[in-house]
């Protein structure tokens, strides 16, 4: 029969790998996101980040109007529909999807 014993604080060794790998995620997503990233003043594409917190990484931007890029939206003037439709220019989902080597 195999025994399996685990030390006290063996989680801790897998800590800094899983960090090191979101951040690793992290930086990469985020380069590709600011490449694919549709620029006009370019406030959209500077504004992009990441953060790693504990086990969850980031990657956005804090622009009030980048989910209406990357997802598209009828164009409103006035409080009235113009009935015209700005299409969606992804540039995070993109980034997030991209295949990456180990």
């Amino acid at each position: 029969m195999t025994r399996v014993v685990f030390e006290p604080g063996w989680e801790q060794h897998l800590d800094a790998p899983q960090a090191e790998l979101l951040e690793r995620l992290g930086v990469e997503i985020e380069a590709d996101a600011k490449v694919a990233c549709p620029v006009r003043t370019g406030r959209l594409r500077e504004s992009i980040s990441h953060e790693v917190d504990g086990d969850t990484l980031r990657v956005g931007s804090d622009v009030p109007y980048a989910a209406f890029v990357e997802e598209g939206h009828r164009i409103v003037a006035w409080g009235h529909d113009t009935h015209r439709v700005e299409p969606p220019e992804p540039f995070l989902r993109p980034a997030l999807y991209r295949k990456r080597d180990g």
